[in-house]
């Protein structure tokens, strides 16, 4: 047989030099693979361009002319179409004994068959899947046997097209097979839905229609595909799409505020409670990372706290703390918050559960309940107070008239003057004093909290008159240094029940061979008037006794009066008007009380 003959009965015929680095590649091979007209001398590694990347290893090794092929040997390869399709070739390969080539290959196109091929692999993969196709020559369709039982018949006569169609429940089902077959036949397009499906029983399915049309120089040749039935499939789709849209509204009625987040740290769904809240949509706040949206904004720590939290979670760890997140107000709400890792069965978390819960009127109420609790203090200071009150100020009134009794009794002669006037001056002080007891009950059951201005000479003045039988008995010497109209702001009470028991402490502590010296003190600074009362008493170890001189039933000179208990009252009366007091004293030398209050 002449080459010329040859070549009229093959698709391509290559000559392999006795080199192995040229081809002579013939015009019909060209044709073949779409090129009109290319150059029939090449080198051999040119015609590697023209070869499926897959099968470039096939090429390269009956190429080779190391090995030798004494006997004819088949290879399937496929190449590239000008058009950029497979065309699929089957070569026949075999060394020759000529002078000028080693080996020959002759190219015969099976593409047709491998397309069939490709149609009945697409069955047989999917056995449970009815396959089709239609020949648009003549209109004849085959079915594979799954075809007939989709369709509820028995292996048999395959119906027509329009039949076919028929089977698709009437209505948007069968008109949108229609319409997409009716496409594939005219725009080469591939179609593949979910179609409502009656079979020829009467039952009522799903079933899933796949189709892919074969084109050739423009026109339909073919159109091919599957069906199958997904009732089962679909059910479950529909059950789960219920499923998911009750979960959707829980998840977006709950009260709680919801989200999920990945390992990174970025929102991946937020509920319809936590958008609200912070006046959002969900497109604000999906795709970005957690500690970059608005709710967290308020602080930087507030977003760092929230980072090294989902850094945790993302390890398997449960995190919980009260966060403080914006409102669509920008205002600061406290909120329950905690991350939970989603078990997935793996040792690596990638899904973490955000919940906030808001606390804030539970963290008010824990306020208002400490609030309770020390305004409740304070009403048991005060009733101490009242107490003390009662106990020690009435008892300087009455240690006064019984001194002023005691100088009468001992006395023959007529009342002096100045006798009956400090009598009637003691007098009159328990009646206030008493009067001062009332008041203190006012003020502190009522909720002004509102102070007076108080004349602190004044005050100083009438202090001194109520001790002043106390004063002569001991025989005291009371220098008082305070400008006229010095005002401080407090409980008139109060600052009557602090001097006294400054003073009185000053005279009951003097010293007992040597003449007893105060020296009352008051001046203004800025907003505060420090008043101060000095002795030159017995004085106070305050190296032994320092932490202690202001607590209660604490004495430190054995005196059988002594109570322990003014100090005490004395402090917590003036820190309840919001001021201070200050001890310095050494043995045997004297003390210097030393009290600040509000100026008035």
């Amino acid at each position: 047989m002449t080459q010329a003959v040859l070549e009229d009965l093959v698709d391509g015929v290559w000559l392999l030099n006795h080199g192995g680095d040229g081809l002579r590649v013939n015009d019909v091979f060209w044709r073949s693979i779409g090129f009109k007209k290319f150059q029939s001398q090449l080198a051999v590694k040119e015609i590697r361009q023209f070869v499926f990347h897959e099968d470039l290893e096939l090429i390269d090794q009956i190429l080779d002319v190391e090995s030798s092929i004494k006997k004819t040997r088949s290879q399937i390869i496929r190449f590239i179409h000008a058009n950029g399709k497979w065309v699929w070739f089957e070569v026949k390969i075999k060394d020759v004994v000529e002078q000028e080539y080693k080996r020959t290959f002759l190219f015969y196109n099976i593409s047709s068959k491998k397309e069939q091929e490709h149609v009945y692999d697409h069955f047989n993969e999917m056995s449970r899947v009815g396959g089709w196709y239609v020949n648009m020559a003549d209109m004849k369709i085959f079915w594979t046997p799954s075809m007939f039982r989709v369709h509820g018949m028995k292996v048999g006569k395959t119906p027509g097209v329009e039949e076919a169609i028929n089977f698709y429940k009437e209505g948007p089902s069968r008109e949108l097979i229609a319409h997409l077959f009716q496409r594939a036949v005219e725009k080469g397009l591939d179609f593949k839905d979910d179609f409502e499906f009656v079979d020829a029983n009467g039952r009522q399915k799903w079933v899933r229609s796949h189709g892919k049309p074969v084109m050739e120089n423009g026109a339909c040749k073919m159109v091919y595909g599957t069906i199958q039935d997904i009732t089962s499939e679909k059910k479950r789709e529909i059950e789960l799409e219920l499923s998911r849209r009750r979960f959707e509204q829980v998840f977006n009625s709950t009260y709680q505020f919801c989200g999920l987040i990945d390992a990174e740290g970025t929102m991946l769904e937020a509920n319809d409670t936590a958008t609200a809240f912070a006046g959002l949509k969900k497109s604000d706040v999906i795709g970005k990372k957690f500690w970059d949206t608005y709710w967290w904004q308020n602080s930087k720590a507030n977003k760092e706290k929230l980072k090294k939290a989902i850094e945790r979670a993302a390890q398997g760890e449960f995190v919980r703390y009260n966060a403080r997140v914006w409102n669509k107000d920008k205002k600061r709400v406290t909120i329950d918050f905690s991350l939970k890792p989603v078990d997935e069965g793996n040792e690596k978390t990638s899904l973490l559960i955000a919940e906030g819960r808001i606390i804030q009127d539970l963290i008010d109420a824990q306020k208002s309940l400490q609030i309770m609790i020390r305004k409740t203090t304070q009403q048991n200071e005060v009733l101490r107070n009242f107490a003390h009150i009662v106990s020690h100020n009435l008892n300087s009134h009455a240690s006064n008239i019984s001194s002023l009794s005691e100088i009468i009794s001992e006395s023959d002669e007529k009342l002096p003057e100045d006798i009956k006037r400090m009598l009637h001056h003691s007098s009159e002080r328990l009646i206030q004093t008493i009067e001062h007891v009332n008041e203190v009950v006012v003020i502190h059951t009522s909720e002004s909290g509102e102070y007076d201005n108080i004349d602190l000479h004044e005050e100083v003045k009438g202090a001194l008159e109520t001790i002043s039988a106390l004063i002569a008995l001991a025989n005291a010497k009371v220098e008082v240094d305070i400008p006229k109209n010095l005002a401080v702001r407090g409980v008139k009470a109060y600052v009557e029940s602090i001097l006294l028991n400054l003073l009185t402490n000053a005279l009951k502590y003097r010293k007992k061979d040597k003449p007893c010296h105060i020296f009352i003190k008051a001046e203004k600074s800025g907003s505060k008037v420090a008043f101060s009362v000095q002795d030159n008493g017995i004085g106070i170890d305050l190296k032994s006794y320092g932490s202690m001189i202001f607590g209660m039933y604490k004495t430190f000179h054995g005196n059988e009066d002594a109570t322990g208990i003014g100090l005490f009252i004395t402090k917590n009366q003036i820190e309840s008007m919001g001021g201070s007091i200050s001890v310095e004293s050494q043995p045997n030398v004297g003390t210097t009380f030393t009290v600040n209050l509000m100026a008035g």
